[in-house]
């Protein structure tokens, strides 16, 4: 006869663990819905500019870069990405830089510089 090991507190066994990872999520994780509208937002936007499908002046492109990398700055945030967090919070700025000078030269009757 073998010695059995004695159960341990908060250890559960390879079977436990494989019904744990298969049990559905039943509640969506909010941070996450926002961290990936943030995303899209962005890799839309790039990707259209990129396909010459929308310019860079212009007000959709700079409202999704703005909206999408605050959201991404408040998810970094929350989660203490700090990297994130710098990578986002510049992008956000610059493009709410962007969008001012959107709005000064289309107030002012100009085109804006692209």
């Amino acid at each position: 006869m073998g010695l059995a090991r004695p159960a341990q507190p908060g250890r559960r066994g390879v079977a436990e663990q494989w019904d744990t990872c298969r049990e559905p999520q039943s509640v969506i994780d909010p941070v996450q819905v926002v961290s990936l509208l943030g995303a899209l937002l962005q890799l839309v936007a790039f990707a259209l500019l990129q396909l010459g499908r929308l310019p860079s002046a212009s007000y959709p492109y700079q409202l999704a870069n703005v909206i999408g990398s605050l959201m991404m700055t408040i998810v970094a945030t929350l989660q203490r990405e700090y990297g994130f967090i710098l990578m986002e919070a510049v992008w956000c700025l610059t493009s709410a830089y962007g969008l001012g000078r959107l709005i000064r030269a289309r107030a002012g009757g100009r085109r804006p510089v692209t």
